[in-house]
């Protein structure tokens, strides 16, 4: 699952794992440490080549140093691309109590680095057209979560 903040790219992970019977791993969880700080990213490459060495994974957020990785090693990349100002919103939505006093906003959901990941997302999409599923929106995915089930149970080896 990689696409901007606020995409819903961490639900989604979750829904699928849970239909699947497959584990779930947001990098949120492993990027952000306990004390507040960053996990380094020599760490986060380990701990991301770890997680693609399961058998099967679902992996949840973007950290393009490895994406170049996880697409070659991924069966299938869902890529939320939806637009920037609903992301926003989404985000604003789901941290409204304390959006206000968020100091860290504008790094949270930085339009900028959001529109360069989804550049970097857009070329390698183009050397993976067989693996990446890209949705433009909420109304698409919805449409589109059928496509993502059929194409998962496939890959398990059961039939449509």
């Amino acid at each position: 699952m990689i696409g901007p903040v606020g995409s819903g790219k961490s639900t989604l992970a979750k829904r699928l794992g849970k239909l699947f019977g497959l584990p779930v791993f947001h990098l949120d969880d492993l990027w952000n440490l306990p004390d507040g700080g960053k996990e380094s990213l020599d760490v986060m490459d380990e701990k991301i080549e770890e997680i693609m060495q399961h058998e099967a994974w679902v992996i949840d957020g973007n950290y393009r140093a490895s994406l170049p990785r996880r697409f070659e090693a991924a069966d299938m990349v869902v890529w939320l691309n939806f637009d920037m100002e609903f992301c926003q919103e989404s985000a604003k939505a789901r941290h409204m109590a304390e959006w206000q006093e968020i100091a860290w906003k504008d790094e949270f959901f930085s339009v900028e680095e959001n529109l360069r990941t989804a550049g970097i997302i857009g070329g390698l999409a183009e050397g993976y057209r067989g693996k990446v599923l890209e949705f433009g929106s909420r109304c698409d995915l919805t449409l589109g979560v059928a496509k993502i089930a059929d194409e998962l149970r496939l890959l398990n080896g059961y039939e449509k």
